[in-house]
């Protein structure tokens, strides 16, 4: 008897102004389709949320808060974060428009056959906490971190994805449908529904490094009350109970970032980040040259830097600190050095407005170097957090050998391109509220 081939899955044509290419993912609560956007051309992933499990009295408080979320989400950019495009809510369903991350979740390394080398484990979730303390200083906690929730972007970093409009869709969906995939990575404040925090998310991110490792959570999720009794009990073996050979400092990371309390865990992101350098790191040349070569490789301001530039970049900055809530250089000072961030988040304001934020491998006051001129400050940056700052003088950097200058405007470059485009959506944005064009 012939077999009919299995049909395609049914798919609508059109969500908003975005055609539909196809699915990339179903969950119990949520579709997530591959868009077109015509203007600017590009794939996008859109996941619809079905709001006709909801009450006809939750649908107006959902829309709210998840619109409201969803707009929070889109403030940030980093690189490390997935970009969010657009929202929209009404009684029928809610979805979330955001970058499209071809190669997929962490999931896929989370498999006994497909970990990854512990270094690289202990460096993609180095650039999760640089993601997750940038939006800390924004007042953003994600509330939802896992496997599937962390992308892998083309150039191999981490992109961390579902800013709290995951969360909102958990909170009101009635079927509690969302507790089957999460909870094992809910801390245990959450599940005695506390407010989540930001050691809430260290404590999913302890458990989403033991799954990266072992390739098994650090229980057994035989049923949810089960589950929930295990995580609320605490004292989670460490990930060296069952691997051997695996460096002792991912056993201490595991237990201070899963501490039952919460004010035992890390005090911030920094601290997180900075003891997942520590391992990381052992996979590069040792001494102080190599130690600075291998934080330099790590930021995305010097992706595109060959072995022999960033050791000429390494001796030509000069590397210092700066304590949270002091003034790296104010508006209107003299000056025309350059900064990269290499820990940290920096305000930048002017004229007491914010501009923007910067994390961890992005350049701060290029501007006046590029015009080779002792101009004045545009602008002023502060230290949000505990930051670890380069400073490039141009009387020094002018000594570069040519590949090395090369290598540094193809940067700044590109940093002055994400920039405008920044500020050119957020000039979009505005003049479209109030309905006018520039020309």
């Amino acid at each position: 008897m012939n077999m009919a081939p299995p049909s395609a899955p049914e798919f609508p044509a059109r969500i908003g102004s975005y055609e539909i290419q196809g699915v990339l993912g179903q969950g119990q609560s949520a579709t997530i389709y591959l868009g077109r956007e015509l203007f600017p051309a590009r794939d996008v992933a859109i996941k619809v949320y079905d709001a006709h499990a909801l009450a006809s009295e939750e649908r107006a408080l959902f829309r709210s808060l998840f619109l409201k979320e969803a707009l929070l989400a889109k403030k940030l950019t980093h690189p490390n974060i997935t970009q969010v495009y657009d929202a929209a809510a009404d009684d029928e369903r809610a979805y979330i428009v955001m970058e499209y991350v071809q190669s997929g979740s962490l999931d896929r390394y989370c498999q006994p056959e497909a970990l990854l080398e512990p270094e690289r484990v202990a460096r993609l979730l180095e650039s999760v906490c640089d993601a997750l303390s940038y939006a800390n200083a924004l007042g953003v906690i994600h509330r939802d971190l896992k496997p599937a929730n962390i992308l892998m972007g083309a150039d191999g970093e981490a992109k961390v994805a579902d800013f709290g409009v995951a969360h909102t869709a958990f909170a009101f969906d009635a079927t509690r449908a969302l507790m089957v995939g999460s909870p094992a990575y809910m801390a245990p404040e959450q599940l005695e529904r506390k407010p989540a925090s930001m050691k809430s998310d260290m404590y999913s991110l302890g458990i989403v490094m033991y799954k990266m490792l072992m390739g098994e959570l650090p229980f057994p999720p035989d049923t949810p009350a089960a589950l929930a009794t295990r995580i609320l009990l605490g004292n989670l073996p460490c990930p060296g109970a069952s691997r051997s050979g695996l460096n002792p400092l991912f056993d201490e990371i595991f237990a201070r970032a899963t501490a039952r309390d919460p004010a035992a865990r890390y005090v911030n992101w920094e601290d997180f980040a900075a003891d997942l350098r520590r391992i990381s790191e052992g996979i590069v040349d040792t001494g102080a040259t190599g130690t600075q070569v291998a934080q330099l490789r790590a930021l995305p301001f010097f992706r595109g830097f060959s072995r022999e530039s960033l050791a000429e970049v390494a001796g030509m900055a000069r590397w210092f600190d700066v304590r949270a809530g002091s003034t790296l250089v104010g508006e209107g000072d003299p000056g025309y050095s350059f900064f990269v961030i290499v820990r940290g988040q920096m305000r930048v304001t002017r004229r007491g407005t914010l501009l923007r934020i910067h994390g961890a491998g992005q350049c701060l006051a290029e501007t006046a170097f590029l015009r080779r001129s002792a101009a004045r400050r545009f602008a002023s940056a502060a230290a949000i957090t505990d930051c670890t700052v380069l400073e490039f003088d141009p009387d020094v950097l002018w000594l570069a050998t040519e590949e090395c200058t090369r290598q540094f405007h193809q940067a700044f470059l590109g940093s002055l391109a994400e920039r405008l485009e920044n500020a050119e959506g957020a000039l979009a944005e505005l003049l479209g509220g109030k309905n006018v064009t520039l020309f």
